[in-house]
């Protein structure tokens, strides 16, 4: 190593989505989308105007284009809380069987209770439910999108149809 050079160290990836990622990169040459800019390359969170039918062509196809990368992006994020969630269920049921099987006495209801009731199962059962709260957030804003592209395209095709019967 050359003289006064500083070698950066990489983090390992910690998180199976972590190294989901790490592994498509590596692999496949697939990339995680980073978040979308809008015309101006500023990032944004797109929005439908209160009354489409105002919007110029133009504009109106900027928001198809800002919905549909927004979309994407989404859609990258959920596949991400989707692998997190599953991780952190797992870890939830390991942490519970790790409780249940250093108790030696007891029913085995007693011993369920006493595991699902021990601090570092609890930590991971509220972990679980937090993962299980972004997946859920992040679909329905997938939703929200998909719903949001279809207005836009019914107006596309409305002007289209109207420009048709002018002609």
């Amino acid at each position: 190593m050359p003289k006064g050079s500083i070698t950066v160290k990489k983090p390992k990836p910690k998180t199976l989505a972590e190294r989901v990622l790490v592994h498509k990169r590596t692999k496949h040459a697939i990339e995680f989308p980073s978040r979308p800019v809008n015309h101006k390359q500023e990032e944004y969170t797109p929005s439908l105007p209160p009354d489409i039918t105002t919007v110029t062509n133009v504009q109106l196809g900027r928001l198809q284009s800002e919905f549909a990368s927004y979309a994407d992006y989404v859609q990258g994020v959920l596949a991400l809380a989707e692998i997190d969630h599953l991780e952190s269920v797992d870890v939830e049921k390991t942490e519970e069987a790790k409780t249940r099987l250093s108790l030696h006495e007891g029913t085995l209801q007693e011993k369920a209770d006493e595991a699902h009731l021990d601090p570092v199962a609890t930590r991971r059962r509220q972990e679980s439910l937090e993962a299980k709260a972004r997946r859920t957030f992040l679909r329905n804003r997938l939703d929200q999108l998909e719903r949001a592209m279809k207005v836009i395209s019914r107006e596309q095709s409305r002007r289209e149809t109207e420009n048709a019967r002018r002609y």
